[in-house]
């Protein structure tokens, strides 16, 4: 994986080439993998875009993220959302298309997708009719769909006091 990386960061190979390789390996159970593959999509994205945006490759790129997000695997689609809405918090894909697609995502057959796009967007919206630029508002909305994209699913060990802390922690009410 470190050696793709490499070769992706020498512009030897493509990363729409490797794009779904990447998306695949952060189904794999290993946490290690899945960050690894996870920050150097974004990573790559932004750098690519840091000096000037190449829509062509952009609009690529969009597209296989757009039609994991839109997929019925709930894995694939929830860590293609994450990426969609870290390139949106970081102004990188701040277009109509990425915006579309996120409130697509409020129509995914999967609750855990659709709770986290809804509570995106309400949240976008107190972020926006608050006219802070705080980062920590930003934060706050972003921990929001972390808590909903990890609910442990029936059978697992449930993580509810943890929940509640963070809830408590961010001034909501239980």
């Amino acid at each position: 994986m470190q050696t793709l990386i490499l070769l992706g960061n020498r512009k030897i190979v493509d990363l729409e080439d490797t794009m779904e390789l990447f998306m695949e390996l952060q189904v794999i159970g290993d946490r290690a993998v899945k960050k690894l593959a996870f920050s150097h999509i974004v990573h790559s994205i932004r750098r690519m875009n840091q000096k000037h945006k190449n829509e062509a490759k952009n609009r690529k790129l969009q597209g296989i993220l757009f039609k994991l997000v839109q997929g019925e695997e709930e894995s694939r689609a929830k860590r293609a959302f994450t990426i969609l809405c870290d390139l949106h918090r970081r102004r990188v894909w701040f277009d109509d298309r990425t915006a579309n697609a996120i409130c697509d995502a409020c129509f995914h057959p999967s609750s855990r997708l659709m709770t986290a796009a809804i509570s995106l967007l309400i949240g976008y919206e107190n972020v926006e009719q608050e006219d802070d630029s705080d980062a920590s508002s930003e934060d706050d909305v972003y921990k929001v769909i972390w808590m909903f994209l990890h609910i442990p699913k029936k059978g697992q060990i449930t993580r509810v006091p943890l929940l509640v802390r963070k809830r408590r922690k961010l001034n909501w009410s239980v």
